[in-house]
């Protein structure tokens, strides 16, 4: 789903479209690979997205943790109301927050998330832990998150959700490429 949606936002927003995003790459193979047709619930190589990401981004002229949050906020709005409307059915907002970890893994293969039970007192506040992301896109998943999270908090009533990072750690490697664990304080 996240292909589907960056796809449609470069064809209808990258100047020139997709045939000079795919030009821009300077990569033939990934331009073949964005051109294909990508499934809701399957799994693909998230590389030439991000290349292609960042070089919209440039070409917005705006940050690219930026440029991730907003696309993602932007997922929530389609996908929340859409795919994941019993969630909005759940009757309250720290519902619908306890449900989103089990959200994210579903977008992302072989990462983790949960709620982790007893770590603040505060009401309208959850914290969540990530885990199992690759360390050379981590900023791609916390700024995903704090979009797609924020947006579906808002979907369900919260006011100007918040975000903290509290936690950074090693979780192990795959295929070579150390993995790390995040754990993020959400406050509505």
């Amino acid at each position: 789903m996240i292909f589907k949606g960056y796809m449609s936002y470069l064809s209808a927003r990258y100047p020139g479209g997709l045939a000079a995003l795919h030009r821009d790459l300077g990569d033939p193979e990934a331009a073949v690979f964005l051109g294909r047709i990508f499934l809701a619930m399957s799994y693909y190589d998230l590389g030439p997205l991000l290349r292609a990401v960042q070089i919209a981004a440039k070409a917005e002229k705006v940050p690219l943790a930026s440029f991730v949050r907003d696309r993602a906020a932007a997922s929530a709005k389609i996908d929340v109301p859409g795919v994941y409307a019993p969630l909005l059915k759940s009757g309250s907002v720290e519902a619908m927050a306890r449900s989103l970890p089990r959200v994210f893994s579903r977008y992302f293969e072989g990462v983790t998330g949960e709620v982790l039970e007893g770590t603040t007192a505060q009401p309208r506040a959850l914290e969540f832990r990530f885990g199992g992301l690759p360390e050379p896109m981590l900023g791609w998943y916390v700024w995903s998150n704090e979009g797609f999270i924020g947006e579906s908090l808002a979907l369900a009533g919260a006011r100007s959700p918040t975000f903290e990072l509290r936690e950074l750690a090693p979780d192990g490697e795959r295929d070579g490429i150390p993995l790390r664990s995040v754990v993020t304080r959400v406050k509505w």
